[in-house]
């Protein structure tokens, strides 16, 4: 009857369990580096998108004063400040700053247009999290 007990090997040994919990651990451990990377992507994403939408609001704010005011009133308007023939803007949202700027454009590809550069960054800290750019011609009555 001992005989039989041993040719019967039903049971799992602990070596054989130390194994498999080893394998576990590895496959587990990967995933969980998986979703942590997956996590900062999407937050890095977030940011970019906030930023966006954060200038795309501001330009949509330029959009408005150059069709229905003039430069001059739109300067006054946006409270733009002077500094070397560039207009600008500065404003803080959610730790967000949002940085204006209007100069008339003198580029050879819109000489002869009566156009002028917007150029809107927002800056989270020191990083650049989005920028936009457009020419407008701002209305001459």
């Amino acid at each position: 009857m001992h005989k039989q007990l041993i040719e019967n090997e039903d049971g799992v040994t602990l070596v054989e369990l130390l194994a498999a919990l080893a394998i576990l651990a590895i496959i587990v451990t990967s995933f969980l580096a998986f979703f942590i990377q997956s996590a900062k992507t999407s937050s890095q994403a977030s940011d970019v998108n906030e930023a966006t939408f954060l200038a795309q609001q501001q330009m949509e704010e330029v959009v408005y004063y150059s069709s229905n005011f003039t430069f001059k009133e739109t300067e006054s308007g946006l409270g733009l400040l002077t500094d070397s023939g560039i207009y600008f803007k500065k404003t803080s949202v959610d730790g967000y700053l949002i940085r204006t700027e209007l100069s008339k454009d003198n580029s050879e590809t819109f000489k002869d247009a009566e156009l002028y550069k917007v150029l809107i960054t927002v800056y989270e800290g020191s990083t650049l999290r989005a920028q936009m750019e457009n020419r407008l011609p701002f209305n001459k009555e």
